[in-house]
């Protein structure tokens, strides 16, 4: 995990802009420390409109016409985009629901609630993370 945490802290945090070198070797040490994970990565990021159709209506460019190959990279945060919508809409606020929360607001990544069921929802949202598997995040 440090390598992990060295390379989000390092690339996707960093408030000064890496050089070009220091990027290819927090990718190669990435490549190296997660190697599932990164070929999974570029699996994602090489499909293209005929294996997701949808991406040459969705990715344009500002003048609305699709870029074809040089959009490829954006399927992979795409996908994570949805999967975190997934996992909020379809796990988290069901749970909610069936727990007895009666109202809640989800804004992108996170669920607003009363302050009196704070506890309770930071339960049912942890317990739903152990049930797929993912180490729950810290919630606030």
């Amino acid at each position: 995990i440090p390598a992990k945490e060295e390379f989000i802290k390092s690339i996707m945090y960093s408030r000064s802009r890496p050089t070009w070198i220091k990027i290819k070797q927090a990718k190669a040490q990435f490549k190296v420390v997660f190697p599932t994970v990164d070929r999974m990565f570029a699996y994602i990021k090489s499909l293209n409109e005929i294996q997701l159709p949808f991406i040459s209506s969705t990715y344009t460019d500002h003048y609305g016409r699709f870029e074809g190959r040089k959009s490829y990279f954006k399927n992979l945060s795409c996908a994570m985009q949805r999967l975190e919508s997934r996992v909020f809409i379809k796990v988290i606020c069901p749970a909610l629901i069936a727990d007895g929360i009666p109202r809640f607001l989800t804004v992108h990544d996170s669920i607003i609630v009363e302050e009196r069921y704070a506890e309770q929802a930071r339960q049912v949202i942890q317990e739903q993370f152990e049930l797929l598997g993912i180490r729950p995040p810290v919630i606030r």
